[in-house]
């Protein structure tokens, strides 16, 4: 063996899979098929709920579960490919790639401040996580993710985010 290799943890890690790639050896990987809802609202308000059924991948690797789905046109998102990361302590980091990009990082009790870049341009955001819920099971899982919204000069919106998903045959 010469002195000049590197070990295997030396090697760049990917932010993300590529649906229908290989994620490496180690990597365990299905097809899944989720259901995402989204529910957001200001105070006093009735809660906007946003819908999406897909396919998708999921890949277990290390301590991390991924789930990756393309965006539909439905969600405002459409050619953008949405990871989300689920950490066993408990913290969720959600990566959107394609024509809108954004870096989500949820944990409980903590703030997150990010940058939603869009063809228009970019906005920053803030993010309160109050709740995360992973539940993971041998047919599936859920997720729960409980945060609240700032812009600059908006108003603060509230949102819950529930993500199903089961493995396919």
């Amino acid at each position: 063996m010469t002195g000049n290799r590197k070990p295997k943890s030396a090697a760049p890690r990917r932010a993300e899979p590529k649906p229908g790639a290989g994620a490496g050896p180690g990597t365990l990987k299905r097809d899944i098929s989720l259901v995402i809802t989204g529910k957001s609202w200001e105070d006093g308000q009735k809660p906007e709920v946003i819908k999406l059924a897909t396919q998708g991948r999921w890949y277990r690797k290390a301590e991390r579960t991924i789930l990756a789905y393309r965006e539909s046109e439905q969600s405002g998102l459409g050619k953008t490919l949405t990871t989300l990361t689920l950490n066993d302590d408990g913290s969720v980091l959600l990566l959107r790639n394609g024509e809108n990009q954004m870096t989500m990082a949820f944990k409980e009790g903590h703030r997150h401040v990010t940058h939603l870049q869009t063809p228009f341009g970019s906005l920053q955001m803030g993010l309160f996580t109050n709740r995360v819920q992973i539940r993971q099971k041998a047919g599936g899982g859920k997720i729960h993710i409980s945060y609240a919204v700032d812009f600059s000069d908006a108003p603060t919106t509230s949102t819950h985010l529930d993500v199903e998903y089961s493995f396919r045959s």
